[in-house]
């Protein structure tokens, strides 16, 4: 056939075997008995070659009914009807064209644009992240030197408490004041680091939290 049968030839029929309450075998034989050609250019000649539109509707026709067969390629190659664009509209279509195509620019440059945003945040996520691994870095060496001043201040205060019982049993003199200036000058020097240590911290804090790069830092 050269294109699909009129709805008007067609009637939906659903056959089952072994369950033929209507009689439907039997319409059907006696339908196929009675097969004539209505139109012989609608049907085509008798060269078994089913042209295109024929061919579609015949593939969109079993799947809509969900047959359970696919649809086999037939031998001889299908003739193909060439499909022609009006003249009058060869203008409408080129400007349709050039329409995508610019919002085609249009969408690409737009990507250019988020992708370099996008690469441009990597590499300062980086730069901070870098950063804060030093920052890190600096945060723990200035804990062990806490934890160091600490321990030098505990083991002077051992040391003077076994010198006061020493001296508390015997006849020699107690040291001058010059070890009790010391062990202040020590515990001073250790409350201004745990203060300076502190407030550097915090200054970290507020930094990260408003997006500001911390500055380097001194130790007095």
């Amino acid at each position: 056939m050269a294109e699909k049968p009129k709805n008007i030839w067609l009637e939906g029929l659903f056959y089952q075997e072994g369950k033929d309450t209507q009689g439907l075998k039997k319409r059907m034989a006696h339908a196929w008995s009675n097969v004539h050609r209505k139109d012989k250019g609608m049907l085509g000649r008798k060269n078994c070659v089913a042209l295109e539109p024929y061919t579609y509707w015949v593939k969109e026709r079993a799947r809509e009914l969900k047959m359970p067969y696919a649809y086999e390629k037939p031998m001889s190659p299908v003739l193909t009807i060439p499909r022609t664009i009006p003249i009058e509209n060869i203008e409408e279509n080129q400007e349709a064209l050039a329409k995508m195509k610019v919002e085609r620019d249009t969408w690409e440059n737009k990507y250019n644009v988020a992708n370099a945003e996008n690469m441009k945040l990597k590499k300062e996520l980086k730069e901070k992240e870098d950063l804060l691994f030093l920052q890190d870095g600096w945060l723990i060496e200035k804990d062990d030197q806490l934890r160091l001043k600490n321990a030098e201040i505990e083991q002077y205060v051992i040391e003077r408490q076994k010198e006061q019982k020493v001296h508390k049993y015997s006849d020699v003199p107690p040291t001058s004041g010059a070890s009790k200036n010391i062990i202040d000058k020590l515990v001073v020097e250790n409350a201004q680091l745990k203060s300076f240590h502190e407030s550097q911290k915090r200054k970290l804090k507020r930094k990260y939290q408003h997006g500001v790069e911390p500055s380097s830092y001194e130790i007095p």
